[in-house]
């Protein structure tokens, strides 16, 4: 399929890619490439040149608390079919959880800003680099007798890496785990 000069893309990347790590939002921005969280269009087709605009309604037509909505409109030449058009959002932090996860792709065959959503939206992964550490988390108090849920992340430098080390772990606190517990210790090691 191609796309008419006047019509174009909106593409919406999940929630997790607009919140920087320590719960701020992102300030995404098209003009200047040297500052964090740009984002700019691109194709194959030699004489196109891509308008992107970044707006709060979804590909769903809903609007959004965050800006993540990104149009792409074709300007001044035709794509044709199996011309394609790349979406880059670059010099940004990607999401603290690595994951797989869809991004909202919706097109304007028409160039009336009536955007139709793909049928099935393209996936994307984010991998994170070499566990440095691993995280146990335990509920902060557990009844003698009763059994908890035990988890277990391994921690990147900057992602927050789900590794289904131990895909349903249970702890027992037992009497004897009990009686060797005092108030001024500050952590449990666990063997798994």
């Amino acid at each position: 399929m191609g796309l008419s000069v006047g019509g174009g893309i909106r593409v919406q990347f999940p929630n997790a890619w607009f919140v920087h790590h320590w719960a701020k939002r992102k300030d995404v921005q098209t003009e200047n490439p040297e500052i964090p969280h740009y984002v700019f269009g691109r194709t194959n087709r030699v004489g196109v040149r891509l308008e992107v605009k970044i707006g709060r309604e979804r590909v769903d037509g809903q609007h959004d608390r965050f800006e993540r909505g990104f149009d792409v409109t074709i300007r001044e030449k035709d794509l044709l079919p199996g011309d394609s058009i790349s979406v880059i959002f670059a010099r940004t932090n990607v999401p603290l959880v690595a994951e797989t996860d869809t991004i909202g792709v919706g097109v304007d065959a028409g160039g009336n800003e009536t955007f139709v959503p793909l049928d099935v939206f393209p996936q994307f992964t984010v991998k994170a680099g070499k566990a440095q550490k691993l995280l146990i988390l335990l509920p902060s108090h557990a009844e003698v007798g009763e059994t908890v849920q035990l988890r277990v992340v391994a921690l990147e430098l900057t992602i927050i890496v789900q590794i289904p080390i131990v895909e349903r772990s249970r702890l027992r606190v037992s009497n004897t785990m009990h009686d060797r517990l005092t108030r001024s210790q500050k952590q449990i090691v666990v063997s798994i």
